[in-house]
């Protein structure tokens, strides 16, 4: 977990932690002289993966066992707002995103 302190005192100071690994982030603000915590945020991060008969959706991590014939890329999540209305198939996301879309069909994995 790799943290960064934001703070011009010790009375108020802002912490923002981002694990590489399961690309998960917290933002805690704390104030006050004994550092009482006043608001706590869990901030997910997304990534959009893509294969290459243009189906898209959003994955938590880079998965490496993808069938190599579908040609999947993966994108940041910006990526989405630019690619919107184009020749880009946009399928849902799923709450676990082991697995692919193929031919409009989720195949876990």
């Amino acid at each position: 977990m790799t943290v960064l302190t934001i703070g011009t005192t010790p009375k108020e100071r802002t912490n923002v932690s981002f694990d590489i690994r399961t690309r998960q982030g917290r933002v805690d603000h704390y104030c006050g002289r004994v550092g009482a915590l006043a608001a706590s945020t869990t901030v997910a991060f997304a990534d959009v993966a893509c294969n290459r008969a243009g189906e898209c959706w959003h994955v938590k991590e880079h998965y490496t066992n993808y069938p190599a014939n579908l040609g999947v890329t993966f994108h940041d999540d910006a990526w989405r707002a630019k690619h919107t209305g184009q020749k880009w198939q946009w399928r849902e996301d799923r709450p676990d995103d082991h697995g692919y879309y193929d031919k409009g069909v989720w195949h876990p994995f």
